[in-house]
């Protein structure tokens, strides 16, 4: 990628044979090209609709991704029914929970439902993925990216088949700590 050298920790992790969602920390726009780098071809994205409107990256979105109108429950619903409908069509579903880049790369930010609701209702594993580095290289409002080296660390995909919807904070805490573990190191 451009100059920019990957490390893949836990690489096993990649060989899925059932769809999952993928969920990530998000400090970068680099974040989005990191999983299309790695993950098969049958993988998607969920994102805010307001990407639509970045030059290069709203092509991208336009044409192959899940679009969220977070200012309209319709849309909300809208996409929900999208992102099952992938699920069912074996594809792998990458959600960045936070909603949004962090401007604290080094910590967590408290992560939105709709990724937990459509694991547990859907009962799709959870594959959680740490991206530490990528702000180095592309920091948030950066116009250019460095070259250099990203970690990207995969973890055990976390089952949902025993969580109900009322677990759905403890899902998410257990999450958060996996990612930010990653993060603090």
């Amino acid at each position: 990628m451009w100059g920019i050298s990957y490390r893949v920790i836990n690489r096993q992790y990649l060989k899925l044979n059932k769809p999952v969602i993928i969920c990530s920390n998000h400090s970068s726009y680099l974040d989005i090209l990191t999983m299309l780098a790695i993950f098969p071809k049958k993988t998607c994205f969920m994102a805010k609709a307001e990407l639509s409107d970045i030059p290069l990256f709203g092509l991208f979105f336009k044409t192959i991704d899940i679009e969220v109108d977070r200012q309209s429950g319709e849309g909300g619903a809208k996409a929900y029914r999208k992102a099952v409908r992938a699920l069912e069509a074996g594809y792998h579903l990458v959600i960045f929970p936070e909603g949004g880049i962090h401007p604290d790369p080094y910590k967590v930010k408290p992560f939105k439902n709709g990724a937990f609701q459509l694991a547990i209702r859907q009962k799709t594993g959870i594959l959680p993925v740490a991206l530490p580095d990528n702000f180095k290289i592309l920091p948030d409002g950066g116009k250019i990216a460095k070259t250099g080296k990203i970690r990207i660390i995969l973890h055990e995909p976390l089952s949902v088949s025993d969580v109900s919807v009322k677990e759905m904070d403890i899902l998410k805490e257990h999450l958060s700590e996996i990612l930010q573990n990653d993060l603090s190191q």
